[in-house]
């Protein structure tokens, strides 16, 4: 029987734990820091004396400056997580979202100018001797997730008839990257623009005027990729190495979700607490628990539309949850899966559900609990 909810253990909230005091104020004083100072010029002992504590005082809670940094990126990221997550509660609709996000990565870099240094220096122009920076691959990446929701914005307002049916998602998201950096950048050097707030409509409208019926922003192959088949009844995605390159991982998590039937589920495991996904997925049908495992170590539980309770065994002791599921596949109906959570991946139960003609997937959490999925094919 296929029911609602989403039974997830040691209830955990998706935001990732507060830093101590002294290094949230650190991390505060570097980003004001970064408001006049040159990324290359900026020094621990500088921050320091901005906060009114000595050099190795804070040595004691960051081994460098670009540790600092990678924290103010990390900062920076969990404020435009909370805003995007407030935009998509507000605003149904596709390109208002896409005209509010703009708004709001405008306003965001004016409260925060030392993000727009930060930004421009790890792409347009960005200052020498930077590129390879810990911060650096957390920075493409900020800028990649940004991409990444105007990307789905224009594809769910093709969806709905909303822009012209040729209209290419990927190069709509970076006609309107290059115009909010390129004007972020006219602004950071000082130039005779306006205040930010007056550009974000304009920068808006301008981009907008390109996605109509004689639009500039189209497939130039004319065709659509086809989409895989379902097939998937569990899946595991470790974006940890697609943020390490600098990229956004959506793309992956909808290449696999395109994969995924719709009563299976879905692992992605992330360094940070990826709310906006959450609120996409749950817009979509799907059901996404967020759960934090360790220090940057979190993990998205995702079913499927129609997929049935996780239940969770991880309270029971041994040979309880294996005795459960064993008892489950003599209800299990042909074509629908049950899913669990065991205390690790249950290695000994796995010949038993193939003699009684049971498919299984299995995988481990970051925690070292496992994750079972099973079903029969007739």
């Amino acid at each position: 029987m296929i029911t609602s909810g989403l039974v997830v253990p040691r209830e955990k909230s998706s935001r990732p734990s507060p830093p101590s005091p002294r290094k949230a104020q650190i991390t505060e004083a570097a980003l004001d820091l970064l408001a006049d100072t040159p990324i290359a010029a900026l020094r621990t002992r500088q921050i320091a004396r901005h906060v009114g504590v000595s050099q190795p005082a804070l040595f004691r809670h960051f081994r460098s400056r670009d540790a600092i940094l990678e924290a103010v990126v990390d900062l920076l990221r969990e404020r435009l997580s909370t805003a995007v997550v407030a935009l998509l509660e507000s605003t149904p609709a596709p390109l208002d979202r896409a005209r509010g996000l703009v708004r709001l990565l405008f306003e965001h870099a004016e409260r925060n100018p030392g993000l727009v240094r930060l930004v421009l220096a790890a792409g347009v122009g960005g200052e020498k001797g930077n590129e390879t920076g810990a911060y650096h691959a957390s920075l493409a990446h900020l800028v990649s997730m940004q991409r990444s929701f105007f990307t789905t914005f224009v594809r769910q307002a093709r969806e709905r008839g909303e822009v012209a049916p040729n209209v290419d998602p990927d190069i709509a998201s970076h006609l309107i990257m290059a115009l909010i950096q390129g004007t972020l950048l006219e602004w950071a050097r000082g130039k005779r623009i306006d205040a930010l707030d007056s550009w974000a409509p304009r920068v808006s409208s301008s981009w907008e005027a390109g996605l109509g019926p004689d639009n500039v922003v189209y497939d130039a192959a004319g065709l659509a990729a086809v989409p895989e088949a379902p097939d998937l009844r569990q899946a595991l995605l470790d974006v940890r190495p697609i943020l390490d390159a600098g990229d956004d991982p959506l793309g992956a998590i909808r290449a696999m979700l395109g994969r995924l039937s719709a009563d299976g589920m879905a692992i992605v495991q992330a360094p940070f607490a990826p709310r906006p996904l959450r609120a996409l997925l749950t817009e979509e049908g799907y059901r996404a628990e967020i759960e934090e495992l360790g220090d940057r170590e979190f993990q998205v539980t995702i079913l499927g539309p129609d997929a049935a309770d996780l239940i969770d065994l991880t309270s029971l002791e041994a040979p309880l949850p294996l005795e459960r599921v064993l008892a489950a596949t003599t209800t299990l109906e042909p074509g629908v899966a049950a899913h669990f959570r065991t205390p690790m991946v249950p290695r000994i139960l796995l010949p038993r559900l193939a003699e009684r003609g049971v498919e299984h997937e299995a995988c481990k959490q970051l925690d070292g609990r496992g994750l079972l999925t099973i079903w029969r094919t007739r």
